[in-house]
């Protein structure tokens, strides 16, 4: 992707800048953030009157399923089969103490053929592995290959606070907007962003 809107190869200013989303700090951060995990084994994935089938060449187990009857009346993502698989990913994500795991579709991944049923785990405390659910899209057949992105993580401290909802003057949101724009490149980078780091 071009960091530079339409066939522009350097920054301009012509009412507005003519930068991309790829130079969009907030999209790359959550492109960034935490862990991708990804599918160990090669799947093969078949369409049956009962629905999706998944299938493997290996003895460990990559995908196992949920009863029916545990996500009677969850909605599942429009698009996809009813029939919720765990994937068996072989890690056990541990956190510090007062923090937990984000589980979600990987950022930037969404036209794989599945799609993550996102949770929050206190792997602080749990000891055990996280068998991610998963639904597949509708009518999909074909080989899922090794290395597919399969779901995020991303640590979250947990902490209790109070929520305020507040209002600005006009004269004071203008102001802010003003200060924002005031530098003319990366001016969310340069004057409000701080580094993650997921080590």
């Amino acid at each position: 992707m071009s960091p530079f809107a339409g066939s522009d190869k350097k920054f301009s200013f012509h009412g507005a800048p003519n930068s991309s989303v790829k130079k969009c700090i907030p999209t790359l951060d959550a492109l960034n953030s935490g862990y991708v995990y990804t599918l160990w084994s090669d799947v093969i994935v078949e369409d049956s009157q009962e629905g999706s089938v998944i299938k493997w060449n290996v003895d460990q187990p990559v995908f196992s399923t949920w009863q029916k009857e545990q996500v009677l009346g969850y909605e599942i993502p429009k698009g996809f089969d009813e029939t919720v698989f765990k994937y068996h990913h072989g890690w056990n994500p541990q956190t510090p103490r007062g923090w937990s795991l984000l589980f979600t579709q990987p950022f930037g991944y969404s036209r794989t053929p599945f799609q993550v049923l996102p949770g929050i785990v206190d792997t602080d405390s749990l000891k055990t592995g996280v068998y991610v659910p998963i639904v597949v899209e509708k009518g999909f057949e074909g080989v899922v290959p090794k290395g597919t992105p399969m779901f995020q993580i991303t640590p979250i401290k947990r902490e209790s606070w109070v929520s305020f909802f507040g209002s600005k003057t006009s004269q004071e949101s203008y102001f802010d907007g003003e200060k924002l724009h005031s530098t003319m490149v990366s001016s969310y980078a340069k004057n409000h962003w701080s580094q993650k780091s997921y080590k």
